[in-house]
């Protein structure tokens, strides 16, 4: 039974993707050079002042990071393949100092896997393993989700396998004993319902929910919040407008997205466990989709790896902060 249901979800994670998937095609050697020589990871102060000018951009970077072409491919699974079909077991997806005795367990959906790219580097240099569990679809707070396309070989309807993952999930963390657990989802035009979405006090009771669960002597709970969700399809949008790419922008909060920023922020403090807050490395009031010389987003919801790797010194500080 549990071998069906690893197999079965599997598929879960292949459909997902294949559902996210955009039709350009980047050949190997142009994904290459594209992805060649980012800047170093960036301080905090030029985090800071990149941010905040970025609402003044109006034009494509000549040189982007990565180029425009290449950003359908900058997702973490670049650079860490081994996640790429979904990380569901403990030792499935183990990065970091994997010789080291304590382990930060990054714990989620794809948001999860998404900060790979500065957790890993993070955690490294303070001597720290890497455990990733993720679902794609799936949020670390207890709630079932709806689907409204069918995720085969489930029909469209009530994420079940999103629960059972969950449950299994926090199971398995506890049995580990991590230093810290790290939770991290997409809030964001997330359906309680056909047609419906999650309040901020039914996602404030589900993350209360997990983080009681996993609080153990020994293992710290923090939160990574979410990131601002776009209105509009990047980099689609920046293709058609790249003289005017503000036109892309999304305004910080985005009230159109159903979002819930705000309840983890509040529950998190409620209990007393670490918050992380990504929304100062990429937005000001505004969201823009320009950045300096980087192109964040890899979509609508996910910062991409390039941008996320800049980040590694600040989330850095933030681990340091949560595992005090």
């Amino acid at each position: 039974m549990r071998r069906r249901w690893h197999a079965t979800h599997r598929w879960v994670l292949l459909a997902v993707a294949a559902t996210a998937a955009v039709s350009l095609t980047v050949t190997a050697d142009a994904a290459s050079r594209s992805h060649a020589n980012p800047p170093p990871p960036g301080t905090a102060a030029e985090i800071y002042s990149l941010v905040h000018a970025a609402p003044t951009l109006t034009k494509l970077p000549p040189n982007s990071h990565p180029t425009l072409s290449a950003e359908y491919s900058d997702s973490a699974s670049r650079e860490y393949p081994s996640t790429n079909h979904g990380c569901l077991t403990i030792g499935a997806c183990v990065f970091g100092d994997t010789s080291a005795t304590r382990t930060i367990l990054l714990f989620g959906d794809s948001h999860a896997q998404m900060w790979l790219s500065a957790v890993v580097p993070a955690a490294t240099a303070l001597q720290y393993r890497v455990e990733l569990l993720f679902l794609g679809g799936c949020p670390a707070a207890t709630l079932t989700v709806w689907n409204p396309q069918p995720l085969p070989p489930f029909p469209a309807g009530y994420y079940r396998g999103c629960d059972q993952f969950r449950a299994q999930s926090i199971r398995a963390i506890n049995r580990l004993h991590p230093a810290l657990v790290l939770l991290s989802n997409r809030t964001a035009m997330v359906e309680s319902g056909n047609g419906t979405y999650f309040s901020n006090v039914q996602w404030e009771r589900g993350l209360r929910a997990t983080i009681l669960g996993l609080r153990r002597p020994g293992t710290r709970v923090a939160v990574i919040g979410d990131i601002v969700y776009f209105s509009q399809p990047m980099p689609q949008c920046l293709a058609a407008h790249p003289t005017g790419v503000q036109q892309c922008a999304s305004p910080n909060p985005n009230a159109a997205s159903h979002g819930h920023q705000s309840a983890e922020h509040v529950e998190a403090t409620k209990l007393g466990v670490g918050f992380i807050d990504p929304l100062h490395w990429v937005c000001t009031t505004t969201c823009s989709p320009v950045i300096g010389g980087f192109l964040p987003y890899l979509n609508s919801a996910h910062l991409d790896a390039t941008y996320v790797t800049y980040l590694t010194n600040v989330m850095q500080t933030a681990l340091q902060g949560v595992l005090k």
